[in-house]
């Protein structure tokens, strides 16, 4: 997340529990938040994540809503001031009979008359599921009634396949291949869907082969027009080296060595000679 400046990750297929979880939240340390949500059913193939990289997006404010035990998180990030990304994280059921019944229960949570949910920014997870035979190879269309539940919830939340709508002529590439039988097979049902809002403001899509996973990675960037020019960062010492008794040793020897010099009664201050110029050295 860091070498590809990732402001978050989202994460299928855990197979946590509170335990670990914590435990995984304790050695990310400070630079990295963890919420998760686990199966009710503990040996089961489920569980979704969120990470979220600290150093580019705040956690306070941050809201994590639970909709499925396992299979779907949604969560209200703040990002630039006074904008926040809300996010529903996924994890479909394979079957096609309980991948249909997933959408139709998070479109009830969507339309409930006491407590509707807001809309969503972003949609993103492995779906299980494709919407066209395109996006299988070889090319065959999935359980109809399971694509209509699924229509039917993005419908309503206001989102749209971003890699398809940045460019419907492509061939895109498929995230995850099965090699087993006689004859393998591959699809992209790993996609995120976004809202009209931010539809146009995406770029750098890709779908990554990663070691971690049999899944490739698809990610995206979203680039805001009014957001402010980021420049290469300010050098800092890793925080480890502070822990180093070698280099504090030398480091108190180097800074004792400037702060004598400057203290002494014939130090001869000119403009190229002066203790702003040392300390800046130092």
């Amino acid at each position: 997340m860091r070498s590809e400046k990732l402001a978050f990750l989202a994460l299928q297929e855990t197979h946590l529990n509170d335990a670990r979880a914590a435990e995984i939240q304790t050695r990310l340390g400070c630079r990295l938040s963890f919420v998760h949500s686990s199966s009710e059913r503990p040996h089961a193939a489920e569980g979704v994540a969120l990470v979220i990289n600290k150093e580019m997006l705040p956690i306070e404010g941050l809201e994590v809503t639970e909709l499925i035990p396992g299979r779907a998180l949604l969560a209200t990030m703040p990002w630039r001031a006074t904008i926040k990304l809300r996010v529903l994280i996924v994890y479909a059921p394979n079957p096609p009979s309980d991948n249909r019944a997933f959408w139709d229960r998070l479109y009830t949570q969507w339309t409930s008359h006491d407590n509707p949910l807001p809309p969503v920014d972003i949609l993103l997870g492995d779906f299980n599921l494709v919407e066209l035979d395109e996006d299988r190879m070889p090319r065959h269309p999935d359980d109809a009634r399971a694509v209509q539940s699924l229509l039917k919830l993005r419908t309503k939340i206001g989102v749209s396949d971003g890699w398809k709508w940045m460019d419907d002529t492509a061939e895109l590439p498929f995230t995850y291949t099965q090699s087993g039988g006689t004859q393998p097979s591959s699809s992209r049902i790993d996609r995120i869907y976004l809202s009209d809002q931010y539809l146009p403001l995406t770029n750098s899509w890709s779908a990554d082969y990663t070691s971690m996973s049999d899944h490739h990675k698809v990610q995206a960037r979203i680039t805001l027009t009014s957001g402010p020019a980021l420049g290469k960062g300010r050098w800092a010492i890793p925080a480890y080296l502070t822990e180093h008794r070698g280099f504090m040793r030398d480091i108190c020897v180097l800074g004792h060595t400037i702060v004598s010099e400057i203290s002494n009664p014939e130090y001869q201050r000119s403009e190229t000679r002066n203790p702003q110029k040392s300390l800046l050295e130092f």
